[in-house]
């Protein structure tokens, strides 16, 4: 046993144990560091009362719940948390569901990572490939896509209608070539 506290006392990534009902019973202390916690204890106490806000959506919690108990584990679970202090960070959650011999659900344990730089540098490549460079306005790559998911929706609804303004602009060429 102590072998295993051991290795939940300083994992490399949080680890937590929560109840059925959704009530969390142990946390380690890299996630409550992580999460800006001065102690696992302080970091239990926040998520089991009243006015917990954990996650920034509303549903990630519900989607979350859902997916646990339809499948008894969620993998790879993305969602944007509130720390401590306020400020926001991106954790990636694997949970899974803990039964006894007779197939009685004890608890859920689960693992949280800190994937904030990843999603941060997903969202700017994201937004680097449909907006100009020097101008940040949307790209020629976004109207296509655009331009695509529109005639899609219109194949779904015949009632459904979209336009396309072309301007031209005397001499614009020059501008944007010396720029």
């Amino acid at each position: 046993a102590d072998r295993y506290r051991q290795i939940f006392q300083h994992s490399l990534e949080g680890i937590f144990q929560m109840a059925p009902n959704g009530h969390y019973l142990h946390a380690n202390p890299v996630l409550a560091k992580m999460l800006g916690y001065r102690s696992p204890e302080a970091l239990l106490a926040s998520l089991n009362g009243d006015d917990r806000h954990f996650y920034t959506a509303q549903h990630a919690e519900r989607e979350l719940r859902s997916q646990l108990e339809a499948h008894g584990e969620v993998r790879g679970f993305c969602a944007e948390v509130y720390r401590q202090d306020g400020t926001r960070m991106w954790i990636e959650q694997t949970l899974r569901a803990v039964h006894d011999h007779g197939g009685r659900l004890l608890y859920y344990e689960g693992s949280v990572l800190d994937v904030t730089k990843h999603h941060s540098v997903a969202a700017q490549l994201h937004y680097n490939a449909f907006h100009d460079e020097l101008t940040g306005l949307k790209n020629q790559t976004w109207l296509l896509e655009a331009l695509s998911e529109a005639i899609a929706r219109r194949r779904q609804d015949a009632n459904w209608g979209y336009g396309l303004l072309f301007l031209d602009l005397d001499r614009f060429h020059r501008i944007n070539e010396s720029f």
